[in-house]
């Protein structure tokens, strides 16, 4: 007789339930019937099929390092709230024909930095349906879904607190969209975008605006369609759609189509990154006329005599061949372009390294099946708590099922145990049989009740930047959670060497080295979700704890250095157009000091780090502020060194320079700005 202890998430196959005459109460709370639910952490591949991951009003799950797979036929739905740290994989290894479908209409989703949620129906022989609306979503981890055929997937939310932060790759998809179902004009619910949304092969519907900064890979053999609601919904009054956000054709001159409603013509916001000589545009009017000159493409729509819509695209500086425009009879209209691609990087976010769906689940060791061409085992284990009661117990069948051999049926004996402690309960890790006696620690989980690394109040409530289309102001790393405190918030960025920490809408967290400085537009209301007595931020409000044991952010630049600005010194900054420009070089050491000695070395008074590991160096002034610089530098852990598109800028006051705008004889307080940017005090400044 065989006995296996699977500790926690457990499963009962129909025999093993037949076989117990025990009530529910000695039945497994993490798998009844077809549910597998609870604290996983252990890595299993479940073969059962239907099998359904979480139930509804409660909380699923996955510990880092861990791989969950649910590999049986058919559907596998989720419900309720799951927490990935680990390998979360949908799939079908024994079935032979049909598709795989997944619906989850209720509850929420924290796929944490590392985490891999991939739903992949490698055996199916038709397109797959995946179909998931979530009250809350916050991704800084990878979700995939695949598909072995022309696969449908709708991917929703049903409020204002979903952000990605991390990569959703849609592969073999013929009608994929990501929405937010309450759309509406202004920001009350939105999506927040600032990782990548990566199309393979994959034809992709917005029917929104996005905010944040993040980018939309099109692959070869992808669409992707902003139709007239990204144009119309979810914006400011006066802002632009997409703005801040990137294009990439990462295939180069392999394919991809963009496609623009006639919505967007006015507004659009996103740059463009390696259009190449078979990637195309489509509009759905007729075009009159395109040119090219610096880094725009315009496009003119109407009849040869008259424009009645003009559409820039900011596509990169480089491109010396030719654009050419197309009219078909029916259909869309077309641009494209033949000639010398230009190589223009597109920002780090665009290139995420995420492999292609494989042909095969994850090699983990399969616990159960519902297969009767072989022997099924099933074990299971059940805890029950409360405050002075603690049981447990254990069953095991077994049983041969193939009608030309003898058959036979061992049960092993059950044990149960109990204590009457008041202050003492069991953990759901540990599991006992007659043979084997096992133990499992539980999953580590942040301290969400006092503070590990000297945090204290930041005075006041401060605004995230995303909440008017910007990048978040904290834009490090982020993580949500059921229960969700002040402590733990500042506990989980510690553990990753922020500084500074923020709560937010109850039960957000992010974290930045850069401390906050705007208070204006911000509420902070909410109670926090893992502790009532607490706040913890609002509606695009933060609450601001300082991890003490960290040190000072501030570089150890000599006394004429300074921070240049009132805003932190950051920055924006574009490969197509760099805003500094005198000089540059890039390093894995890279610190802010490094930075600014060289560029002063070289003569050069303004010194902007950037992304971790880049310098530039310039002799004039930075234009249009930002807030997504919380980037560590390379070469120093605590340090700052600006983030994608956005410069740290240091100043050297030794070197002659002019905080004066660079056309001469203007009069007093007045200065020549970049767009998007406006006069105060006599300098640039965001609009």
């Amino acid at each position: 007789m065989t006995r296996i202890a699977i500790t926690p998430a457990l499963l009962l196959t129909a025999a093993s339930l037949a076989a117990s005459s025990a009530d529910a109460s000695v039945l497994p709370r993490d798998l009844i019937g077809s549910i597998l639910s609870g604290v996983l952490s252990t890595s299993q591949q479940i073969l059962t099929s239907g099998l359904q991951l979480g139930s509804s009003s409660s909380s699923t799950s996955c510990a880092s390092g861990n791989t969950v797979a649910l590999t049986g036929s058919g559907s596998h739905n989720v419900a309720g709230s799951v927490s990935n740290a680990g390998t979360i994989f949908f799939g079908q290894q024994g079935s032979a024909s049909g598709s795989m479908s997944s619906t989850w209409s209720d509850g929420s989703l924290t796929n944490n930095a590392g985490a891999t949620f991939q739903l992949n129906d490698f055996n199916g022989t038709a397109g797959s349906s995946y179909s998931w609306t979530l009250g809350s979503f916050a991704n800084s981890g990878l979700i995939q879904w695949c598909s072995t055929g022309s696969g449908s997937y709708a991917l929703k939310c049903s409020s204002g607190s979903c952000t990605n932060n991390g990569n959703i790759v849609f592969e073999q998809g013929s009608s994929c969209g990501w929405a937010n179902t309450q759309q509406a004009s202004g920001l009350s619910q939105s999506i927040t975008h600032n990782g990548c949304m990566m199309l393979r092969n994959s034809a992709f519907t917005a029917s929104q605006n996005y905010l944040g900064s993040g980018c939309w890979s099109i692959d070869a053999g992808s669409s992707l369609w902003f139709n007239a609601g990204t144009g119309s919904k979810n914006i400011a009054s006066g802002a632009k759609c997409l703005n801040g956000h990137s294009i990439n054709f990462p295939a180069g001159s392999s394919g991809g189509t963009l496609r623009l409603d006639s919505d967007v013509y006015s507004n659009f916001g996103a740059t463009i990154y390696g259009f190449g000589t078979k990637s195309t545009l489509q509009f759905p009017d007729t075009i009159n006329g395109v040119s090219y000159s610096g880094s725009t493409l315009t496009v003119n729509f109407g009849s040869i005599i008259f424009t009645t819509a003009t559409m820039k695209l900011n596509v990169g500086a480089g491109y010396s061949g030719s654009w050419k425009y197309n009219n078909p009879i029916s259909g869309y209209s077309t641009v494209t372009y033949s000639g010398t691609v230009p190589a223009n990087s597109a920002p780090g976010t665009c290139s995420p390294s995420v492999s292609a769906c494989g042909a095969s689940g994850p090699s983990v060791p399969v616990v159960s099946s519902t297969s009767t061409s072989s022997s099924s085992t099933a074990t299971a284990t059940s805890t029950t708590t409360s405050s002075t009661t603690t049981s447990s117990s254990t069953a095991t069948t077994s049983s041969a099922t193939t009608s030309s051999t003898s058959s036979s049926s061992t049960t092993s004996s059950s044990t149960a145990t109990s204590s009457s402690s008041s202050t003492t309960t069991s953990s759901s890790s540990t599991s006992t049989s007659s043979t084997t006696s096992s133990s499992a620690s539980s999953t580590p989980t942040i301290n969400g009740s006092t503070f590990d690394y000297g945090g204290v109040s930041f005075p006041g409530c401060f605004y995230d930047a995303a909440g008017s289309g910007g990048a978040r102001t904290f834009s490090g790393a982020s993580t949500s959670s059921p229960s969700m405190t002040n402590e733990y918030c500042a506990n989980f960025c510690g553990s990753k060497s922020y500084k500074y920490s923020a709560t937010e809408y109850g039960q957000e967290c992010f974290c930045s080295n850069t401390a906050p400085t705007k208070t204006e537009g911000a509420t902070c209301g909410m109670t926090c979700a893992g502790n009532a007595q607490e706040t913890c931020g609002g509606s695009w409000s933060m609450t601001v704890f300082n991890n003490g044991a960290f040190p000072d952010t501030g570089s150890k630049l000599s006394s004429n250095y300074a921070t240049y600005g009132s805003t932190g010194g950051c920055y924006a900054d574009t490969v197509s157009s760099r805003t500094f420009s005198a000089y540059s070089f890039t390093s894995p050491n890279m610190t802010v000091e490094l930075c600014a000695s060289t560029c002063s070395g070289k003569g050069h008074a303004f010194s902007g780090t950037e992304y971790a590991t880049e310098c530039y160096c310039s002799d004039t002034i930075p234009g249009a502020t930002s807030t997504a610089c919380n980037m560590q530098c390379g070469g120093a852990q605590y340090e700052t060194c600006g983030g994608p598109g956005a410069l740290s800028v240091v100043v050297d006051n030794n070197i002659a320079h002019s905080d004066s705008p660079t056309c001469a004889n203007l009069p007093s307080g007045w200065a020549v700005c970049q767009e998007g940017q406006k006069v105060s005090g006599g300098k640039c400044v965001s609009a």
